[in-house]
């Protein structure tokens, strides 16, 4: 005797951005594939072209930039300011020493960001939360890396996967 079940009811806490997605719609989206070629250190956080490069940064937890202070008194050319000194927040032990964060090509103009507004919004991403200084955007150091993208349908990347060994789990 065959019993029909009703269908699971979602969980009480779901964020608003999650959906099921049925096997069959599955089958109608595309995927898009980014190769990241052409990597480069960059001579500082502004040495990279918005719509040809992507970046990839890393910077030190700003409690660590004392060092700093004393090795360059030169404003950087966005300031007004001779100084750049700020108060400096005390990391806890829980606190990350170094942060990092990217962005593909393709991100920035489509969101419209100079590159200040791109390398602030990394800096964010990669979980710093306070305050970002013309200090922290100067201890950052940037990768600028270009892109080689392409779309594939459901059905060419199954083909793909499985003409090179892989596996299709359906679920």
């Amino acid at each position: 005797m065959s019993q029909v079940l009703p269908p699971p009811s979602p969980p009480l806490i779901s964020p608003r951005c999650l959906f099921w997605i049925s096997d069959v719609s599955f089958t109608l989206f595309d995927c898009r594939v980014s190769l990241l070629t052409n990597f480069e250190d960059a001579s500082s956080y502004l040495d990279w072209t918005i719509g040809v490069h992507g970046i990839y940064i890393t910077f030190p937890h700003p409690s660590l930039l004392v060092a700093s202070r004393s090795e360059s008194n030169t404003p950087s050319p966005l300031s007004s300011s001779t100084t750049l000194l700020s108060p400096r927040p005390t990391p806890s032990a829980t606190h990350k020493k170094t942060f990092n964060a990217t962005y593909l090509p393709e991100v920035m103009p489509a969101q419209g960001w100079d590159k200040i507004e791109a390398v602030d919004s990394a800096i964010h991403k990669a979980g710093w939360s306070g305050r970002i200084t013309e200090e922290i955007r100067r201890s950052v150091k940037l990768r600028r890396y270009q892109s080689k993208a392409c779309t594939v349908t459901w059905h060419e990347f199954v083909e793909w996967r499985t003409a090179n060994g892989g596996e299709i789990v359906e679920g």
